[in-house]
């Protein structure tokens, strides 16, 4: 019995994406609990998983029954041998690959191709925006700090934003608008994909805008962080820092729903 290409990739994108989240399930294991942090979706976000399962699932319902090809052989073995080493990072990269090569080597709209797309836009969340992070560091937290001091109407100077009373607090690389994009980056191609919308001005707007709807809410919430420094704790990791990961899912859902609801309407 012939496996399907779609399902066979299907398996190896699942089982690399495991074992690069790894990383973020032990640490939140570790922390929460393995209670606690699997009710926190072992704080990956929502975005993140919501994506991994419209991949697998253009995979798994596509109607084509294309056996795999001889070339294919290679790199489903490599992507094997990557997702039973444990060094998450090294299935990040092979996600990566993979995900390239189901592009190269499947039909427009197909749904390999779909889903491939859909998976290499997860990768950004998982190594390539945070390699970006850490090579690119210090211009994108100073252009964090600067756009909150605006905000804010305080000072700000490198990566550090004045609190109201003078002080100061540093805007660590976890707190980055990047990680905010890269979740906006990923539902978008997401939604564009599993549904095959045509990709035209509008879409690329709906686009820009998701992006921009995270970062202001970003902005926003550590401009509340320099204006309450005694209720920091609070704002950046407690109730506060909470709530505003749902209004920026929210803001960033809401963008997108519209823009690319009515662009399918209009396909």
């Amino acid at each position: 019995m012939t496996v399907p290409r779609d399902r066979l990739f299907a398996f190896a994108f699942l089982l690399l994406t495991l074992n690069a989240l790894t990383t973020f399930i032990g640490a939140a294991a570790l922390v929460f609990g393995w209670i606690s942090a699997s009710l926190n979706l072992f704080d990956i976000s929502a975005i993140v998983w919501l994506a991994i399962a419209a991949g697998l699932a253009l995979l798994w319902t596509s109607p084509s029954k294309l056996p795999s090809r001889r070339s294919d052989a290679a790199m489903l073995g490599l992507a094997l041998i990557a997702a039973l080493l444990p060094v998450p990072v090294v299935s990040s990269a092979m996600l990566t690959v993979l995900s390239l090569w189901g592009l190269l080597t499947s039909p427009p709209r197909s749904s390999l191709r779909r889903a491939a797309t859909i998976f290499l836009s997860i990768t950004a969340f998982l190594v390539w925006g945070r390699i970006a992070l850490f090579w690119g560091a210090g211009p994108l937290l100073s252009a964090d700090a600067r756009f909150v001091a605006l905000i804010a109407g305080t000072g700000s100077s490198g990566n550090t934003v004045s609190f109201v009373d003078g002080t100061r607090f540093m805007i660590a690389p976890a707190c980055s608008s990047l990680h905010g994009v890269s979740l906006a980056l990923i539902l978008w191609t997401t939604v564009v994909q599993y549904f095959a919308i045509p990709i035209d001005r509008r879409v690329w707007v709906t686009l820009v805008f998701a992006v921009v709807a995270s970062i202001a809410v970003n902005g926003l919430r550590l401009s509340v962080i320099a204006f309450n420094p005694h209720d920091f704790d609070y704002w950046h990791v407690g109730t506060g820092g909470a709530l505003f990961g749902w209004i920026a899912l929210a803001a960033v859902v809401g963008v997108i729903y519209r823009g690319l609801n009515n662009a399918r309407r209009l396909a």
